[in-house]
């Protein structure tokens, strides 16, 4: 009662994003509410690349495209209702391998195109991060993909590279390593060119050169090629935040090793990470030209390099232009200007173009649908006469209300009823107030706040006050989902994902809402919108109803998710539904049930349950424990 998630203070420090402008939701409320009105209110012309969209009916639907070509549009409510009819209810991540095959085509067209009207094509490679998605599925679909080249896998550790020899095609799958690691993962990757890949070991610092050495002068194998991946200083700029990537002194070092090992003809991939650590467009740029410069040196220097791997991470960057016809030809058509003009003024031959665009590729391809548990409405107070002889502080709350509708500085008068709160809470404390009396005072705050909010200043003026107050009058609508677990990236991160309920679209949402998981956590929660251009306060959403499911879909959610979850309160993964095209029709063609509680409780050393208790059991000590 004293402080709860709700509460406000004027003192509070800003939010967390208060470097942005925080703005609130706002809903039209004039006119007839249509369809079109609630794809601009959840953004979908911002986010959804055309893959999602809302039908005449409101319901959210998601429309794909077969290998073949044809297309078709799946219902997310009638694909729910499918599941639940299967004995398989929601929380269920969707996923919709076509979307992320045609989100490479696309991209891979995109580069071709740039590529081609310089006047250069075929000089570009797609390499897939498997840490991105590592799902089968939607490994399969990419590796299905037409591109101009077949596209290549990278991995990061041993694990990967067993999954990549498993899903990639011999003699057609490049394998791109990241790092030599030691002797052990270097002998996996021999066997995987014994099974005929074509494996690139990146050397990533001076210590693996010698691994690399040591491991290469014993059994040589024509079909490991290494590469080299840099750091750039990036103008003068400290470059040591970073650490990955050999500097300019370590690149001398290898050179030398390499050389004195006689394994200078194996080095042919170049190999940066341009859009890591939020740098400016104008530092990636100087970034690009220090890596051409890099590119020719090595080449002047007697390195057989033909290929520039830019790495990844550019998805920010290609958001901002979702708008264009195609968002990749921005980012394709700068990447090509800058290292064709680089490369030829030096004299040397334009490399092949290696890019790591995981996250772009694989995020639309998996939805999150949660149901709605139930909601916790902030009380307003209702009919309240005060008198002579009530409380103090709530014949201020209660002379504000009528006070809040009609001043003009809403600033002054949300101070007013925080000093008359503070009152109360005082009052109670000594027990001076009944457990009523504070129970009307929270409605009589809640009512003065709800008809101030719209006057505060803008939220980003007001730093967390503006925020809090907006915030103190939502509802709290529970979901059946943990976010450690299923969108891990919204508390690590504050990254916001689209949120939009999955039917009812053409009906006008009234009410605001924060969004709450099930675990006792308080970071557990989602309660900032999509926007492209602010930072947006607040999930407009529609009243429940008693006995009716209501569920909101999660999108953009098919990078990382699944790879960094957490089972933090012991929530384990959701069930997931494959969802592809078969002979121009989507159908579920594959259902993986939700983690049973039996396989949750072995990741942390406890037996199965026996069958006459609910109950696990310890596990027995292993040996050394």
């Amino acid at each position: 009662m004293v402080a709860d998630e709700h509460s406000i203070s004027l003192d509070q420090p800003a939010t967390a994003h208060a470097d942005t402008l925080l703005a609130t939701t706002e809903v039209p409320q004039d006119g007839t509410w249509t369809v079109d009105q609630a794809e601009s209110l959840y953004r979908l012309d911002y986010w959804s690349l055309g893959f999602f969209s809302a039908s005449p009916h409101g319901d959210l639907l998601c429309h794909l495209q077969g290998a073949d070509g044809r297309r078709s549009t799946a219902s997310i409510p009638a694909l729910v209702e499918e599941l639940a009819e299967e004995g398989c209810p929601s929380p269920v991540l969707f996923e919709f391998p076509d979307i992320a095959r045609e989100c490479l085509e696309q991209y891979d067209s995109a580069i071709e195109f740039a590529f081609s009207s310089a006047g250069f094509p075929g000089k570009h490679k797609v390499a897939y991060p498997l840490k991105t998605n590592q799902g089968k599925h939607v490994v399969r679909a990419i590796l299905s993909a037409r591109t101009t080249n077949p596209l290549a896998l990278e991995i990061s550790g041993a694990a990967e590279l067993a999954l990549a020899v498993a899903l990639g095609e011999p003699g057609k799958t490049e394998i791109i390593c990241h790092g030599a690691k030691a002797g052990i993962y270097l002998q996996a990757v021999e066997a995987a060119t014994e099974a005929g890949f074509q494996v690139t070991v990146v050397i990533e610092a001076v210590w693996e050169a010698d691994v690399v050495i040591e491991r290469l002068g014993k059994q040589p194998s024509e079909s490991i090629q290494l590469g080299l991946r840099v750091r750039p200083i990036i103008a003068d700029e400290l470059h040591d935040t970073s650490i990955f990537g050999l500097t300019a002194p370590d690149l001398l070092e290898v050179f030398a090793r390499l050389r004195k090992a006689k394994l200078l003809d194996r080095v042919n991939l170049l190999h940066c990470h341009l859009w890591s650590g939020g740098q400016t467009p104008r530092l990636r740029t100087q970034a690009l030209e220090e890596m051409c410069a890099l590119y020719v040196a090595l080449r002047d220097a007697g390195l057989p390099i033909d290929r520039v791997d830019v790495g990844g991470g550019s998805a920010p960057e290609l958001q901002e232009v979702s708008n264009d016809a195609s968002p990749w030809e921005n980012f394709a058509s700068a990447l090509v200007t800058t290292i064709v003009e680089k490369t030829s003024a030096a004299g040397h031959p334009v490399p092949t173009i290696v890019t790591e665009n995981g996250r772009s590729l694989v995020e639309h391809s998996q939805l999150l649908v949660a149901d709605v548990l139930g909601v916790r409405e902030r009380e307003a107070s209702k009919n309240y006469r005060a008198t002579a002889k009530s409380p103090p502080p709530l014949r201020v709350l209660s002379d504000l209300i009528s006070e809040a509708t009609v001043t003009v500085d809403a600033k002054a008068c949300l101070e007013e009823a925080l000093i008359a709160r503070r009152e109360t809470l005082r009052l109670f404390k000594n027990q001076e107030l009944s457990l009523s009396d504070l129970a009307e005072s929270e409605r009589l705050l809640t009512t003065v706040v709800v008809a101030l909010r719209e006057k505060l200043p803008t939220i980003g003026a007001m730093g967390a006050t503006g925020a809090d107050a907006y915030r103190f009058g939502m509802d709290i609508y529970d979901l059946n989902i943990s976010l450690f677990q299923s969108l891990p990236d919204t508390w690590a991160l504050g990254h916001v994902f689209p949120v939009l309920p999955i039917e009812h679209l053409d009906r006008r949402p009234t009410r605001t809402a924060v969004l709450a998981d099930l675990t006792c956590d308080e970071d557990g929660q989602v309660s900032r919108f999509i926007d492209p251009f602010d930072d947006v306060l607040g999930i407009p959403l529609h009243p429940t109803k008693q006995g009716r499911p209501y569920r909101v879909a999660f999108a953009l959610v098919g990078a990382y998710q699944s790879a960094l979850a957490s089972n933090h309160n012991l929530f384990g993964k959701t069930a997931r539904a494959v969802v592809s095209m078969v002979e121009g029709t989507p159908e579920i063609t594959e259902v993986i049930p939700a983690e049973p509680i039996s396989s949750i409780l072995g990741t942390v050393g406890l037996d199965h349950a026996s069958p006459e208790s609910p109950y696990p059991s310890v596990a027995s000590p292993t040996k050394g424990e």
